[in-house]
């Protein structure tokens, strides 16, 4: 699943790709975009599950104060701190982990 990624975002990146004219191919830019997107979807999943579960906690409380779901979202994301410290935390391992051997 790893080599996808990085095939793929080498791929984007490469002379002949569709981000090619760029020449950000084996540069620091290209290194940050490639983590950044090897990490999006732990951090992605972590914050839904946080956020879904305050919301089946308070959520009914919230609509009857009449916040609709997109108004409720900085409000459980406050009181999710805690958990998006942890994501926050587990993307930054994500991008520092290395696979594979040296």
């Amino acid at each position: 699943m790893l080599g996808v990624g990085l095939s793929a975002t080498a791929l984007l990146l490469s002379r002949w790709g569709p981000l090619g004219a760029l020449g950000l191919l084996f540069t620091p830019g290209a290194m940050v975009l490639a983590q950044s997107a090897l990490a999006l979807p732990i951090v992605t999943a972590l914050v839904h599950a946080a956020a879904a579960d305050l919301w089946a906690d308070y959520g009914a409380a919230l609509e009857v104060d009449r916040a609709t779901r997109l108004r409720a979202v900085p409000h459980l994301l406050a009181m999710a701190r805690l958990q998006l410290v942890t994501t926050v935390l587990a993307g930054f391992g994500r991008t520092v982990w290395r696979s594979g051997p040296s």
